[in-house]
């Protein structure tokens, strides 16, 4: 019953109403919202992500009160730290992450396979630094499990918080 419970809570979000200081934190964590290149689903995914980055404590109310609480314990301790940024869309990420998916897809591969060449190629302004890739394979197409999973996995968690990234691309396929 509450594996059903929670599959529902998944792919129906609750309505609900945030306070104000929440929906100034979500308004500024939610960065590809003017994103016509990205989903609805891959945009909720980056507001996720930057909600971890920026403010726990608003993530965990978005959660529970987007979905259900069960799934904010699912999460590893998250550490506020000033120094992340939000992350911004980049369109060249957006489609090194789309190829990807897709050649991952056909191919039936897993990994980071020529991780260096699809950023050299869709990402031409691109100054070299610090620049990382999380990768989920699944059937669900919904940001929670996603982000849920990426989370869950030390070295995703890590790339996830680092501060020193602040661009995103993301592509479900």
């Amino acid at each position: 019953e509450k594996r059903v419970r929670d599959r529902l809570a998944l792919l129906v979000p609750k309505d609900y109403q945030f306070n104000e200081y929440e929906k100034e934190i979500i308004d500024a964590c939610n960065t590809a919202k003017h994103s016509h290149y990205h989903t609805d689903i891959e945009k909720e995914f980056i507001l996720l992500m930057n909600l971890a980055r920026i403010n726990p404590v608003v993530l965990r109310s978005f959660i529970t009160h987007r979905y259900d609480s069960s799934f904010w314990n699912q999460l590893p301790t998250i550490v506020l730290d000033p120094s992340r940024p939000v992350l911004k869309p980049s369109f060249g990420l957006h489609l090194s992450a789309s190829v990807h998916a897709v050649k991952s897809g056909k191919r039936g591969t897993m990994g980071h396979q020529n991780i260096n060449r699809r950023i050299n190629t869709f990402n031409f302004y691109f100054k070299r630094g610090v620049y990382g890739e999380n990768c989920h394979y699944s059937s669900s197409s919904h940001p929670l499990t996603h982000f849920l999973s990426l989370m869950k996995s030390k070295s995703h968690f890590k790339n996830i918080m680092n501060s020193e990234f602040n661009s995103v691309g993301v592509s479900f396929k």
